[in-house]
């Protein structure tokens, strides 16, 4: 055994960094912590009962037990007026979401509705909620106008309607979907938002305790105006907080598996991919922090064939490191929830593209990624008690080619070293590849969430700190610790963590 030490420089003085983004590797800037703890953490997936067509064939509410989910989400294949839905009506004649509501009564599962009324999107954007029910044209002053509030009362009635109709009840209702997507919709600019918290506004004073959800990659923003005012609008008002669920899929056919050697790409592509996805991670952060929100990760579990469309517009099937390590990164950047896309496989009639998702076309467990989440998912029920009341304090991203030295002043982690063994060799240019999110009661950092960012590798980290005890969260088990440095102010000690290919665990320190 030899190993190469690094240390891990830290928010020197403090005890814990205040930021979600890193200034460069092991470095921070400040900013401030969240408002709010975490919360449980969801768990859930998109359209679970297939593609083309509404197929009850595929619910097996035993599968999505097994998976631990306990949410739903999915696209609206069918739109529907503004009056209540015949519910005696077949399940083939339903659309999904309405399909969705009455497969969940008496699960412990729940899903954000939808609206979208006929001669509107199909797509459900956000124009279905805040346009003045005006189809031929958008209003982006709608809001300015006599009945609009009452108009968005009216839906939001007539959602809660049809959702009691199908569901009998309304515990299964997580809140309400305002937007998926906003491709090259010019609506969404800021001249839009103010229509968007209006509505917002109605929706709360009619069902105060159930948040709005929006779904899209904060890059996206870019092209239409600004991602801080629109986070600015759509946190606005609302306790518990709204959700904004970011996606963004990176492993595309064009991206080699990180084990593949020169000329292919192998790990110095992947991580270039994770740098982009903890990037909008980081950004994501900052705004929700600011803001007071919440967001969730959708993570990318599927395959995706396009045709016609070139490699780099197509997106293979994960390996399961893959798919760990983009639920550790959201994690480590305070998110509150997981969503796996996609669930189903099979052909969508709409767009023609083949969707490689966690079960097969017929419902079956399709390969290693359906078992890989259902251990992933595992884990974060472990854990989601204990996120739950945790405030996130920041994180950072470490790389041990950086080769920083040694910066004291923090008592929870001095310093890091990463271990390399004979049956575990690790390359040089690709090693310690590490993220760190930390937590706490909002005041002391107490828990540190540690990420393999080495998809394809296992990784043997030993960690200095100055307190007296650390704990696995998930279990409550003690690890094993030993004295590492002895000064007549301070008794360091260190203990080893073994990580899995794109693995985390989450650590308690007394």
């Amino acid at each position: 055994m030899w190993r190469y030490a690094v240390a891990l420089l830290y928010c020197a003085g403090l005890s814990g960094c205040n930021s979600c983004n890193p200034a460069g590797p092991a470095q921070s800037h400040s900013g401030a912590r969240s408002q709010q703890p975490v919360g449980e953490l969801t768990i859930g997936a998109w359209q679970p009962f297939g593609l083309s067509e509404t197929d009850p064939q595929l619910m097996d509410a035993a599968e999505l037990e097994d998976l631990k989910f306990n949410l739903i989400q999915f696209n609206p294949r069918q739109k529907f007026a503004a009056a209540v839905v015949d519910v005696s009506a077949p399940y083939d004649s339903l659309s999904g979401e309405q399909l969705t509501a009455s497969f969940i009564q008496g699960t412990e599962l729940s899903m954000p509705w939808y609206y979208e009324p006929v001669g509107f999107s199909d797509h459900d954007k956000l124009e279905n909620w805040a346009t003045c029910n005006f189809p031929e044209g958008f209003v982006a002053k709608c809001d300015t106008l006599p009945g609009y509030a009452q108009m968005v009362q009216t839906i939001i009635d007539s959602v809660r309607e049809q959702y009691r109709g199908l569901n009998g009840a309304l515990d299964g209702l997580q809140g309400y979907l305002l937007m998926n997507e906003i491709g090259d919709r010019i609506e969404y600019t800021s001249d839009f938002y103010s229509a968007m918290s209006a509505a917002i506004r109605v929706m709360r004073s009619v069902d105060p305790n159930r948040p709005a959800f929006v779904v899209e990659r904060i890059d996206n923003f870019d092209t239409r105006g600004s991602a801080e005012q629109f986070m600015s609008h759509f946190f606005a008002t609302g306790n518990p907080p709204n959700v904004f669920q970011h996606e963004d899929y990176v492993f595309r056919k064009n991206i080699p598996l990180e084990k593949e050697d020169p000329p292919q790409g192998g790990h110095i592509t992947v991580q270039k991919q994770l740098d982009s996805l903890v990037d909008g991670y980081d950004r994501v952060c900052r705004l929700v922090v600011k803001f007071r929100g919440r967001w969730h990760a959708i993570v990318q579990a599927h395959g995706e064939d396009r045709p016609d469309a070139p490699l780099s517009a197509q997106l293979r099937k994960p390996e399961p490191g893959e798919i760990r390590v983009q639920v550790g990164l959201g994690l480590s950047r305070g998110a509150s929830g997981i969503v796996y896309f996609v669930y189903s496989s099979g052909l969508e009639k709409k767009t023609h593209w083949t969707y490689h998702g966690l079960v097969d076309a017929s419902g079956a467990p399709a390969d290693g990624r359906y078992h890989a989440v259902k251990s992933i998912n595992g884990y974060l029920d472990s854990i989601s008690t204990t996120m739950r009341s945790l405030y996130f304090h920041g994180a950072i991203s470490w790389r041990e080619r950086d080769n920083l030295p040694s910066v004291g002043g923090n008592d929870l982690l001095r310093r890091v070293e990463i271990v390399r063994d004979t049956y575990d060799p690790l390359d040089a240019s690709g090693a310690g590849h590490l993220e760190f999110g930390l937590f706490g009661d909002g005041m002391d950092t107490s828990h540190l969430l540690v990420v393999n960012r080495r998809t394809h590798v296992r990784q043997k980290l030993e960690i200095i700190t100055a307190k007296q005890r650390v704990l696995d969260a998930a279990s409550g088990d003690s690890l094993a610790m030993e004295v590492a440095f002895v000064h007549k102010l301070r008794r360091d000690r260190k203990f080893t963590l073994e990580l899995e290919p794109g693995g985390f665990r989450l650590l308690r320190f007394e």
